[in-house]
């Protein structure tokens, strides 16, 4: 695992572009951070980079739990702090979400 840093919004948004240039299909991404770490400007920088994503508003999912960006490939963006029970993946068709193989997550 490599480790990369950013020291503005400028360099997660351009690192995210890399990443996003180069993960293989079906990749699954799991940012961890306190609020405001810049988890949602990854994402958002992600999508923004894939093809039909540079007009997309990209928010964080906290109370929709997740959203599908219609890019391609598609990406399904999940906040799941919320959730008490590991239970709650299946019940709201998360579990699919993680794993599609054509789409990030």
């Amino acid at each position: 695992m490599q480790e990369i840093w950013s020291r503005s919004e400028e360099d997660t948004l351009a690192i995210a572009a890399k990443v996003a240039g180069c993960a293989p299909l079906g990749a699954t991404f799991s940012l961890c951070g306190e609020l405001g770490a810049g988890k949602t400007l990854f994402s958002r920088g992600f999508v923004h980079a894939l093809a039909g994503g540079a007009g997309l508003r990209v928010k964080s999912p906290t109370f929709a739990l997740a959203r599908t960006y219609a890019t391609t490939p598609p990406v399904h963006h999940m906040d799941l702090y919320r959730l008490e029970h590991l239970s709650a993946l299946d019940e709201l068709g998360l579990s699919e979400m993680l794993c599609d193989d054509e789409a990030y997550c």
